[in-house]
């Protein structure tokens, strides 16, 4: 399993439209994605920031999404409420625990 981790800022006040989107305009088109399995959105609205990460069958189902504009597009979603551009990261699961 691998997980693509992205973390961006989030211009002050917009933290709730940031979630909103997420929630109604990416997600729905995220679960259909081939390899998809799992979704996280975690925020600190201390510091305006949120974490996003998907986790996914294969890393070739992540490099799918950069080469088919589908991360751009999303990414495109949120003018005006992101703050600065999303810093991207894949990393394989290396372990995993849950009670």
């Amino acid at each position: 399993m691998y997980v693509q981790v992205s973390r961006v800022k989030i211009h002050q006040g917009m933290m709730e439209d940031a979630i909103r989107m997420f929630r109604e305009s990416v997600l729905p088109l995220l679960v259909e994605q081939s390899g998809f399995i799992k979704f996280y959105l975690l925020s600190d609205p201390a510091n305006h920031e949120i974490i996003v990460e998907n986790f996914w069958e294969a890393i070739a189902d992540i490099e799918a999404l950069q080469l088919s504009g589908f991360y751009s597009a999303q990414v495109d979603k949120f003018v005006g409420i992101f703050a600065s551009s999303p810093e991207r990261a894949v990393y394989e699961l290396a372990s995993e625990f849950q009670l």
